[in-house]
């Protein structure tokens, strides 16, 4: 009985997880290329260097994104930079400059049309460089995990608060823990995508832009329903050659007036 419940209880939180995922693709229906900027603060975790505490100040992070969006998924590269400002123990002080690129994934998780959260995360590497009371060079591989949530502001630009947890395996200035950031930031990303036609049971149906939605923009594509209202043509031009009562036809004739009425002329369309 337990090994049954087991079963059950995995297999109502799997139909939670994918559910999301499955609209999500269902509702996008699109996909594209898109451009975004991130800025943010960054504060950083003290660390220890050749056995010298060092803390750094609050710094600011910015970087740019091309990427291209795969109904609920996104990958992208960035090229990014952060500043901050370092200060040891022993009033050793150094500014610090680090270029990050990154190689980037993202899932994009609905909850509404037009807002839903995100989880991902990349990988790349980090160029830093120190000067002021000591100078010095490092290059080292960082990676960063980052959640958010998407909000279309439009059919083409999302806005997204997000916070990044970056980790860079550096030595700067004989560092010997890798430095840590939590950047705390907001995101705005512009897409761009192709127009695209599907055939349904009912006819064609051609989508106008997709943009944003999560960043895929979910819900954000326009329907273009011209050929909905072509078939709509097609099917009332088959239904008026079909054979009508006179009570029918007298209704037909006379519109919202009713039987009886005294109005000869009708519209074309009616028959």
């Amino acid at each position: 009985m337990r090994d049954r419940s087991s079963v059950l209880l995995g297999a109502a939180l799997l139909s939670m997880i994918s559910a999301p995922l499955a609209t999500s693709a269902a509702a996008a229906g699109g996909e594209g290329p898109y451009f975004g900027l991130k800025v943010g603060g960054a504060t950083v975790e003290d660390s220890e260097a050749d056995g010298v505490d060092i803390e750094y100040d609050t710094g600011f992070a910015i970087s740019g994104q091309v990427g291209y969006q795969f109904d609920a998924f996104r990958l992208e590269g960035e090229f990014g930079y952060q500043g901050l400002e370092g200060l040891s123990e022993t009033n050793v002080n150094s500014d610090v400059d680090i270029g990050r690129f990154t190689l980037n994934a993202y899932a994009d998780l609905p909850i509404a049309p037009n807002i839903g959260p995100y989880v991902g995360g990349g990988f790349g590497v980090a160029s830093l460089e120190a000067d002021d009371d000591f100078s010095d060079e490092d290059s080292a591989f960082t990676w960063h995990g980052e959640a958010g949530l998407n909000v279309n502001l439009s059919d083409q630009f999302v806005l997204s608060p997000f916070y990044r947890y970056q980790w860079i395996d550096t030595d700067l200035g004989q560092q010997s823990e890798p430095l840590v950031s939590h950047i705390f930031g907001v995101s705005l990303r512009y897409v761009l995508t192709w127009r695209g036609r599907s055939r349904g049971g009912d006819g064609y149906s051609s989508r106008g832009y997709y943009g944003g939605g999560y960043g895929a923009g979910y819900g954000a594509y326009r329907s273009y329903d011209r050929y909905d209202r072509y078939d709509d043509y097609h099917d009332h031009d088959h239904r008026k050659k079909k054979t009508k009562s006179p009570e029918q036809e007298e209704r037909d004739r006379c519109g919202w007036k009713g039987p009886g009425c005294d109005d000869e002329e009708s519209d074309d369309w009616r028959g």
